[in-house]
């Protein structure tokens, strides 16, 4: 029976960069016997896989599984919205292509304190518009059931139903201490000969520094005080890049603004301290770039105060020049 491995994500794992260069290099897969499948992609992912289950959309499930079952190929999805599914979506994964493939689960595991950041940057520019404390106040209270901190919820979720013996961990922190490209551990994992693979060390998705963070910030504030919603965010974003890049001044300003920045290390506490034991305790064998030698380097962030305000004339100006930008 042939593979099917599930990239799983999750978020903030630099699982685009992987589904990127996977993608790129479809035709060197496809001569080693594996298909990264080139059709229902979006963003370099197979999110509309993940869609139709939460959807409920089975048929179409199936329907692309005896496509995929038909190549008569070792097959490679990845979407990090795999980490959304609840138990009863798993299973009904699980039913649907256990009958074709031997599955196995990959997951990339990131230390929490940078994850949980990276995941208040990336809301922003979805349109947050909370301050970093109380976003991460909101996932350190609720660990468990926390979109970026749940990674052992996650797990156990996919290890009930597919087998903690069919689950392979890739450690991000360990491989970037060693130098090592995260796509040449996944070849190495599933024995796929990488010769003639073309790497491409391009950082994808590369987060802006944060006070551009908070400045985008506190415009979706501003921006929803004044039309009372925040429907248009992704507007409001894609307008207010676009103007930073062609305005040097302007983002040399957001630059040189006061320092209204505070220190912080958050990885050395009670509740990631516990995520972190409770992860290692369950998953450790699963772990395919272990070392028990790897000692997490402490990390102090530089994160935004609350003392610029959204009705800031710097803000009101700013947010009419965006506004103006056409996109």
């Amino acid at each position: 029976m042939k593979k099917l491995v599930l990239h799983i994500g999750p978020h903030k794992t630099a699982s685009t960069y992987i589904q990127k260069s996977l993608l790129e290099n479809t035709a060197y897969l496809s001569s080693k016997g594996w298909t990264y499948p080139d059709d229902e992609i979006l963003q370099y992912g197979h999110h509309p896989f993940v869609n139709w289950l939460l959807n409920g959309d089975y048929d179409q499930l199936e329907h692309y599984t005896e496509r995929l079952k038909a190549l008569n190929s070792n097959i490679l999805l990845s979407s990090e919205n795999f980490d959304r599914l609840n138990q009863q979506q798993i299973q009904k994964l699980h039913d649907v292509v256990n009958k074709c493939f031997e599955v196995h689960i990959l997951y990339v595991y990131r230390r929490a304190d940078e994850k949980l950041i990276s995941s208040w940057s990336e809301s922003i520019k979805h349109g947050n518009v909370q301050v970093w404390q109380d976003y991460a106040l909101e996932h350190l209270l609720r660990p468990f059931v926390s979109s970026c901190l749940g990674d052992t919820g996650i797990l156990l979720k996919y290890a009930k139903v597919f087998g903690k013996q069919y689950i392979a961990v890739v450690d991000y922190d360990i491989a970037k201490s060693d130098n090592q490209d995260l796509v040449e551990l996944v070849l190495a994992l599933y024995q796929i000969d990488d010769t003639g693979y073309c790497y491409n060390n391009q950082v994808i998705n590369q987060a802006p520094n944060k006070k551009i963070i908070e400045v985008l910030r506190l415009l979706n504030r501003y921006h929803s005080k004044k039309t009372g919603t925040n429907a248009q965010s992704k507007r409001l974003r894609a307008r207010f890049f676009k103007y930073l890049n062609n305005e040097a001044a302007v983002r040399k300003k957001i630059d040189n603004l006061p320092a209204w920045e505070d220190k912080v290390s958050i990885a050395d506490t009670f509740v990631l301290n516990r995520l972190k034991a409770n992860f290692h305790k369950e998953f450790d064998a699963n772990i395919v770039n272990y070392d028990d030698s790897f000692v997490l380097p402490a990390k102090v962030f530089a994160l935004p105060t609350v003392e610029l305000q959204s009705d800031s004339d710097f803000i009101k100006k700013l947010y009419a020049d965006v506004m103006s930008v056409e996109i």
